[in-house]
């Protein structure tokens, strides 16, 4: 949505962030004259906003008065050349959601990229989309070892969606129904050590 656009906070994974800003909002409210801002209802046609929120108003924003145990996104190939703002934009989407749905627990779930020869390097793309975990109740489902390169649809989706779900169900399993005792996820670099023997990865 445009307000997810325009927060630079990132969701507040920024807090550094959110302080700037909102010590320069007061300071330029002291030194603005007054005024008087008259409300004005929001058109939510899918052709009011901007390109960037088509698809905010469009599929997700009429979808907003309704519960869910959560949502799967399954996104990020587009951006794959702008991984410096997905950090910052994904977080903010999600936190935004969970507003506009009125559910700050609402559960997050999304895809890390599988390898593609369609676009272009996908690493920092994923670095970037692990930003989301600064959240409370946000998971994710590795998929870069079902990437399907011979895929006569094209690299971009695996054909194994079977085994994505099943990996983001154990993640939901985890999340929202407290099954902390399951292995959902794969393993997680906690540090690497490099010596003249060589590089450790723990």
């Amino acid at each position: 949505s445009p307000d997810a656009l325009s927060d630079k906070t990132c969701g507040g994974t920024r807090p550094a962030a959110a302080a700037a800003k909102a010590a320069a909002k007061a300071a330029a409210a002291a030194a603005a004259p007054a005024t008087i801002t008259l409300a004005k209802k929001k058109n939510q046609s899918l052709h009011s906003g901007s390109g960037n929120s088509v698809l905010w108003w469009g599929m997700t924003e009429p979808l907003a008065q309704m519960r869910m145990a959560g949502a799967v996104w399954y996104q990020g190939e587009s951006n794959w050349n702008y991984a410096q703002e997905y950090s910052c934009s994904f977080p903010a989407m999600i936190h935004d959601w969970r507003m506009k749905f009125d559910d700050p627990q609402m559960m997050f779930l999304f895809v890390q990229l599988a390898p593609s020869t369609q676009l272009g390097d996908f690493v920092a793309l994923r670095n970037a989309q692990m930003a989301a975990l600064k959240l409370p109740r946000v998971g994710y489902a590795v998929a870069i070892d079902i990437g399907d390169l011979e895929s006569p649809m094209g690299s971009i989706h695996p054909r194994r969606k079977q085994e994505v779900g099943r990996r983001l169900s154990l993640e939901a399993r985890r999340i929202k129904y407290g099954e902390k005792t399951l292995v959902s996820t794969g393993p997680v670099l906690l540090s690497a050590n490099v010596s003249a023997a060589g590089t450790t990865l723990v």
